[in-house]
């Protein structure tokens, strides 16, 4: 009797090796039977011995052929490894998260989150500024010879003739 490959099984008794259905797979040589890929995985092909792990913002449930778009809420994304959209994971501090299978991005300069679960970022408001990119708040502007506008990356420099020394200044 030969040993069926990886990827392949037979039960007793077979005359011929059958390949794995896709969705499952078979890791090593003399099988009876194939496994189902897990849930966060997937195998579009038969006769294969392992599963692909499925992309960020997709979802794959146990068994599955194919990559599935995730449905995340808003203030949610899909960190690749999910079974269902139950399992989203809630968009970080100084992150966005658009939902459905858009991935977390981080908050541009200028910019922050301050809280968990954000669908968008929020500019930093007048007297404040944001150098960084992921920024949970903005830094007061401060009084050393400058101002900041709203969605400041940093302070703006007090033009030639005028001075700033007081802290928040928006002009």
């Amino acid at each position: 009797c030969e040993v069926v490959s990886a990827g392949e099984y037979a039960s007793i008794g077979s005359r011929v090796a059958t390949a794995c259905a896709a969705g499952t797979f078979s890791s090593s040589p003399g099988q009876a039977r194939c496994e189902v890929c897990p849930g966060g995985k997937f195998q579009g092909l038969p006769g294969q011995s392992a599963c692909d792990i499925c992309r960020a913002g997709y979802i794959c449930v146990p068994g599955s052929v194919v990559e599935l778009p995730a449905t995340c809420a808003e203030g949610h994304f899909a960190n690749g490894t999910i079974e269902t959209a139950a399992n989203c994971t809630v968009c970080p501090p100084g992150w966005y998260c658009a939902g459905s299978s858009s991935p977390a991005v981080q908050c541009s300069q200028g910019s922050y989150a301050g809280a968990s679960g954000q669908s968008s970022c929020d500019k930093c408001a007048e007297g404040k500024f944001q150098p960084a990119r992921g920024a949970a708040s903005c830094i007061e502007c401060t009084g050393e010879g400058g101002y900041c506008e709203e969605g400041s990356v940093t302070p703006t420099p007090c033009e030639e003739g005028s001075f700033g020394n007081e802290t928040g200044l928006t002009s």
